[in-house]
């Protein structure tokens, strides 16, 4: 096979994703709802896995030197994912990010909406304290080389991906800023370091860079999907990255707000991309899409 032959075919009118404003319109709205039901953390773990897009850091666009252009491995939003050997508490979610030189596992752990930030006297509040030293405990299971390599091992980095230099973060959605904008200023400040951010849920939106992503679970046999936007779409781009991740066919069955044209055609082309995916790739066209 020639390397700039095109190997895969895109299937001729299909029904189409939801559109980017439409679905950024429909999640803002819905997540507002949320907010204001004042949400038990399980419900709002389930709202950001059905819509990874919300989720913070998918491009490493934490405040440090703007977004990555690199997607995350493998093209989705990882639900608790297992760090081996660690007794405690495991993450909430995870992205895979990445830019040239990095790979930054971006650990994230959220709280309920309703804990609060300061005492009554100003003062760091415990529950805040105790949210805090969970960031603690993985940074130090993640400083052992041994952990580290067994984390790549176990989340099947590709070898590529491992050149890079390995450097997590760290997040914590947490509370209203609302309770207290100056003082939740201030210790926020205090709090923020270069791998390290503490962000009140007024501040998560969804990130239309991230549309393209579902959201997927790291068990005893790899990646299975938990949830997929009806703003996907199939194509060359991830097919690579999306074939390692099994129960695609069964997720996108339980899609929210998308046609059930498109979840059947979804649901016959997932084979077609793992096949292509896993074979010589040739030449393609990331906007070549269906």
């Amino acid at each position: 096979m020639s390397p700039f032959e095109v190997t895969y075919s895109l299937a001729a009118n299909p029904p189409l994703a939801m559109p980017p404003q439409i679905y950024e319109e429909r999640v803002t709205r819905a997540w507002g709802e949320l907010l204001r039901s004042d949400p038990a953390e399980r419900e709002v773990q389930a709202f950001l896995e059905t819509h990874p897009s919300m989720v913070p850091g998918a491009h490493v666009g934490l405040g440090r030197l703007g977004k990555s252009g690199h997607a995350p491995f493998p093209g989705a939003l990882i639900a608790q994912p297992p760090l081996r050997g660690l007794t405690t508490r495991t993450p909430d979610l995870l992205w895979i990010a990445m830019d040239s030189l990095y790979l930054n596992p971006i650990f994230v752990e959220i709280e309920a909406p309703g804990k609060r930030w300061v005492t009554r006297s100003g003062q760091q509040h415990n529950e805040l304290t105790q949210a805090l030293h969970q960031l603690q405990e993985w940074t130090d299971w993640f400083r052992s080389r041994e952990n580290q390599a067994m984390f790549l091992e176990a989340y099947d980095i590709p070898v590529e991906m491992r050149r890079r230099q390995v450097e997590p973060i760290y997040l914590l959605i947490y509370g209203r800023q609302s309770e207290d904008p100056e003082a939740i200023m201030r210790l926020r400040r205090h709090l923020t370091k270069p791998t390290q951010f503490v962000v009140p849920y007024e501040h998560l939106r969804p990130d239309k860079d991230s549309f393209a992503y579902l959201t997927a679970r790291l068990g005893t046999r790899g990646y299975q999907a938990v949830s997929i936007p009806p703003t996907i779409t199939l194509g060359p781009r991830y097919a690579s990255d999306w074939r390692l991740i099994s129960g695609k066919e069964e997720a996108v069955a339980h899609s929210e707000w998308m046609s059930a044209k498109r979840r059947a055609f979804l649901k016959e082309r997932f084979a077609y991309w793992d096949e292509w995916g896993r074979g010589e790739r040739g030449l393609i066209n990331t906007a070549d899409e269906e």
